[in-house]
């Protein structure tokens, strides 16, 4: 990524938005209603990870309109249409996977910026994002109805009787299953489906049977939680370093006293909050075009900022 030269991240925000429409054409031509005719997707996608990475790439196309040097009304209307077509496949993916991530990168643009906005800009902004959920949520079925479903399943939640399969429920349970055997094996895990032989454990009786094997057959739905099961506390402290150590670098770069470090730096970490907050309901790290995508991506960041950082490019991008 060193040896890209310094407009790596440039060239990739143009991919961005191109990526969401040529995704929004197939689904709008011949939609994949696999998984129910209200949650399209992709034939290569599951809808969480379809939702999840449709979120992903269109705040990263709204986000590196920062990115380049030279402002032109057709690009930023191009990364504005990426940024509406990701919201949209989002949406329409019915997954919830990941849309915590718009208003937290919404507060750390205001973050980014408040050296550079006056009061009134913020106060606008936020109102603007306030009308952005707020009409989503009156106007769009789905989010409506996805979001009062998990609303009631988390208020129908019971705490110590068994519990019907949900989505947000299972997501409850499978976190207390994990504590639970992260708590009988600390050290060493359970390793792959290790755990079968307590599976049925009195003190998980507020799990059902369905969501039990789910857990043990397909995984836990959380990077965090699934890690620690597996490896003990190693693989809590792997799994988190993967991610608070790409963040601490990439916060420092963003107080960068140089534009062009910080622009990219304010990228990254727009990417790393989608990426954790999607790993809180789906394994990223255990899918192997996810967790490609996740490293290479990390890289490419890492490799822009250190690029300014070695050469000693100018925010024009000229060496000094």
């Amino acid at each position: 990524m060193l040896r890209a030269g310094s407009r790596i991240i440039e060239f990739m925000s143009h991919v961005f938005p191109l990526a969401l429409l040529l995704a929004l054409a197939n689904v709008l031509l011949d939609p994949n209603l696999h998984w129910g005719v209200y949650r399209v997707s992709t034939q290569a996608l599951d809808p969480l990870d379809f939702g999840s990475l449709s979120l992903t790439f269109g705040l990263l196309s709204l986000a590196s309109i920062k990115v380049h040097k030279k402002y032109s009304t057709l690009l930023t209307l191009y990364k504005l249409t990426g940024f509406c077509a990701g919201l949209y496949l989002s949406i329409a993916s019915g997954s919830r996977t990941g849309w915590l991530a718009l208003p937290v990168v919404a507060l750390l643009w205001i973050y980014f910026e408040q050296t550079k906005l006056r009061v009134f800009t913020k106060f606008t902004f936020f109102l603007g994002l306030i009308c952005l959920v707020l009409s989503t949520y009156f106007f769009s079925a789905t989010v409506h109805q996805r979001t009062v479903a998990a609303a009631n399943e988390v208020i129908n939640y019971h705490w110590d009787t068994p519990n019907d399969e949900t989505s947000v429920g299972a997501r409850i349970s499978f976190a207390r299953m994990a504590i639970f055997l992260f708590e009988k094996k600390p050290l060493s895990g359970w390793g792959d489906g290790g755990f079968e032989t307590v599976i049925n454990d009195p003190a998980l009786n507020f799990s059902a049977t369905t969501t039990k094997q789910l857990a043990l057959n397909a995984g836990f739905h959380n990077d965090i939680t699934a890690n620690m099961v597996r490896s003990g506390i190693w693989g809590l402290i792997a799994t988190l370093a993967l991610f608070l150590v790409p963040a601490i670098f990439f916060m420092r770069n963003m107080l960068s006293c140089h534009k062009n470090q910080s622009n990219v730096a304010f990228l990254a970490m727009t990417f790393l909050i989608c990426q954790f907050t999607s790993s809180l309901s789906m394994e990223i790290f255990n899918l192997r075009y996810s967790a490609s995508f996740y490293g290479l991506m990390i890289a490419a960041f890492s490799g822009q900022i250190l690029f300014y950082k070695i050469h000693n490019v100018a925010d024009e991008g000229a060496p000094k």
